[in-house]
């Protein structure tokens, strides 16, 4: 009998498939990623982009000029600000170390300008020095748009007018917003004019979803033959604002990250499919509720049709969590036999960014595609 060598083709395909949208890191870690914190990272990625795109004053004369709560006096100190403030406030973002946020879920409260007690959603000191704290439950139920809106507001406190000397307080009048109050009608005003202007440069959309970061390394065992890829996933909430409950995967939409190889002799291909499910925010373990299932399938190369070779169900397991004792998030993995040799996947979670999706396709329409 002929001996025939099969050689294989890496065909580890990243597909991301993520139209219209921006993508960045965010200010915390561990845990599959705070999601609400990977917001912020988003929001801030696209403030210091609009401010980049402005700096010039090209076709910038809509600023603040849609506003018709403003006068026309207004509106023109509304965009000098914006102006006066961008260098500011990008050297607050750009350089180390940036201005640091954080979440708390107690209620913030301020005083208003006549001595009244009122909720924020946000607060910081004045001047550069100090961080941005922000309301959780506000901030995961805010539009990207309105979070950015916010964001802006808030660095506005940060910064200092030649003509102030001093940094603007909500409570105080400023220029010829000269009304107890005047400085948070002003930094409201300068936030919907930059996050307008982050729509209308397509910037940020309609809602705010995550993408997952995984490794995929396939091993031929016995040899030292390996393969590895990594890319993005999109991460699917089962409900609107709620956060802690989703599904991830590889390999099973096709703006998932893929990861195959392709028998040359049979064009078949090895394909994996993982399906990560979480219902607790990786906080503690629900029977059922937690869940990873990696998927071996054989791929025939001309009709396309799927044979199950190997299915492994990890219960109350989900590498996007990290353990208790060091913080690391533990790779998932299986062995398969295809064409006479054994062969393993292992997936390892490595970060999650934020996203701002456009109206289409959204990161809560997940319910269409079950």
């Amino acid at each position: 009998m002929k001996r025939v060598v099969r050689k294989f083709i890496p065909v580890m395909i990243l597909l991301l498939g993520i139209k219209n949208q921006v993508a960045t890191a965010a200010t915390g870690v561990g845990n599959g990623g705070d999601t609400v914190d990977r917001f912020l990272g988003l929001a801030r990625s696209v403030l210091v982009e609009t401010l980049v795109r402005i700096q010039d004053r090209t076709n910038t004369d809509k600023l603040c000029s849609t506003n018709v709560n403003l006068t026309e006096s207004q509106k023109a100190f509304c965009r000098e600000f914006i102006f006066s403030a961008l260098p500011q406030i990008l050297k607050l973002n750009r350089t180390a170390p940036v201005t640091p946020f954080s979440l708390t879920s107690f209620r913030l409260f301020v005083e208003d300008p006549f001595g009244n007690t009122r909720q924020v959603s946000a607060m910081t000191p004045l001047g550069v020095e100090g961080e941005i704290v922000f309301s959780r439950e506000v901030v995961r139920l805010l539009s990207p748009r309105n979070l950015m809106s916010l964001m802006t507001h808030e660095f506005g406190h940060k910064v200092t007018l030649k003509s102030q000397g001093t940094p603007i307080s909500d409570n105080q009048p400023v220029g010829p917003f000269d009304f107890p109050g005047g400085g948070r009608v002003l930094l409201d005003s300068v936030g919907e004019a930059l996050a307008q202007a982050a729509v209308e440069k397509r910037l940020i959309g309609d809602s705010f979803g995550i993408s997952d970061f995984f490794e995929c390394r396939l091993q031929h065992m016995g040899t030292d033959l390996e393969f590895s890829s990594s890319g993005f996933s999109t991460r699917f909430f089962f409900q609107a604002q709620d956060y802690d409950a989703y599904e991830t995967h590889i390999g099973y939409f096709p703006q998932d990250l893929r990861c195959e190889i392709q028998d040359r002799v049979s064009g078949d291909r090895l394909s994996l499919q993982m399906t990560i499910h979480e219902e607790a925010g990786c906080q503690f373990e629900l029977d059922g509720k937690r869940w990873t299932k990696m998927s071996i399938f054989n791929v025939e190369k001309d009709s396309g049709t799927q044979t199950l070779l190997k299915e492994e169900l990890y219960d109350a397991y989900n590498p996007m969590c990290s353990n208790d004792f060091d913080n690391v998030n533990l790779p998932v993995y299986t062995e398969v036999d295809w064409h006479g040799k054994k062969y393993k996947f292992e997936v390892s979670y490595l970060n999650s960014v934020g996203r701002s999706s456009f109206a289409g396709f959204s990161p809560n329409s997940y319910k269409k595609f079950k």
